[in-house]
């Protein structure tokens, strides 16, 4: 049993970044609620899907791929780095701007998983050393004069020509488990969290879970139950089950903190490194905390909300839109 009214300092399942736990600075998660504040009525997707001399290649009746003007390359020169204009950034859009991924049909989000998945296949870097990413953003990013713009639902596929820190960290990792152990550190993940304090929603493929030491409040994960090395490489099925646990959690989520920006990230192992592998999984942030110095200085994290607390706010209500979506009262 955990004491979620200590504070702690934990580490996380890889090994090396800290967060202190300090749930007695917060009130009860239900009682944190940050709905946003939309301040612009110009958006830039809907611009794009219009036709507005940019491309935009339809990919079904319901959604777009469209090419973003703002792709992103790294230039090394010596001690210094910069970005330059090279490389390729995909965006995949719901049509209908006033849609959301939280309240979709589960079967129009698997067929916009479906399109993410064929997309980011044939746009994905098969070179060492590159790594195509791939999330999602709600409510956070800019438009050219500057007003917050991703309302629009919609998931970004970008080419980087390194691997991210973030993943590099956790192959490591994997590799390190595999060598001592003989299994996976996310395999490991999943049997300690399945059926724990801090387990959110079990579907037939997947398990969404609050983590030991999320930096967020409400942070979650959804992995696949068995060992899988990338989104890319999973059956219809297991799409289909990833957009009802998806859909379950972020509709979870909006009943349970109101409509509150987030983001979703996908790790997955590097295409054109066979070698580097990781098992594959989601991460959600729901953004409801704030990050000020010991974050952004010292990548010590604080969080006001224990996982414990955060994964039984969120059960509860992900549990309720899971049995409203496959019809059970």
């Amino acid at each position: 049993m955990v004491d979620v009214t200590v504070t702690e300092l934990r580490k996380d399942y890889f090994g090396e970044k800290f967060v202190i736990m300090n749930s007695g600075r917060s009130g009860r998660p239900v009682d944190i609620k940050v709905p946003m504040k939309k301040t612009s009525t110009r958006c830039a997707i809907c611009s794009e899907i219009r036709g507005n001399g940019k491309p935009a290649v339809v990919v079904d009746q319901k959604s777009k791929l469209i090419s973003s003007k703002r792709p992103y390359d790294l230039k090394d020169d010596e001690m210094l780095s910069h970005l330059i204009p090279v490389g390729r950034h995909l965006i995949v859009a719901i049509t209908n701007h006033d849609d959301k991924v939280q309240t979709l049909k589960v079967e129009k989000l698997a067929q916009i998983l479906s399109i993410l998945q064929e997309t980011a296949r044939s746009s994905s870097s098969r070179k060492s050393g590159e790594y195509t990413a791939i999330f999602l953003n709600y409510g956070v990013g800019y438009g050219d004069d500057g007003a917050v713009t991703s309302y629009h639902p919609n998931f970004e596929i970008l080419t980087l020509p390194i691997i991210p820190p973030a993943i590099e960290y956790e192959i490591k990792a994997v590799e390190k488990s595999m060598y001592d152990l003989g299994i996976c550190t996310i395999c490991r993940v999943v049997s300690l969290e399945t059926g724990g304090p801090r387990q959110i929603l079990s579907t037939t493929h997947f398990l969404a879970f609050a983590p030991w030491a999320a930096t967020h409040p409400f942070e979650f994960w959804i992995s696949p139950k068995t060992h899988q090395t990338s989104f890319l490489k999973i059956s219809d099925k297991e799409i289909s089950d990833l957009a009802l646990i998806l859909r379950s959690t972020l509709g979870g989520v909006s009943h349970a903190l109101g409509d509150v920006p987030f983001t979703v990230v996908f790790h997955n192992s590097p295409q054109g490194d066979k070698d580097l592998e990781l098992h594959w999984h989601l991460e959600a942030y729901p953004l409801v905390g704030i990050r000020a110095g010991l974050e952004e200085g010292m990548s010590v994290f604080l969080n006001d909300t224990a996982p414990e607390l955060a994964a039984e706010t969120l059960g509860k209500a992900s549990r309720r839109e899971l049995a409203a979506l496959v019809g059970v009262v």
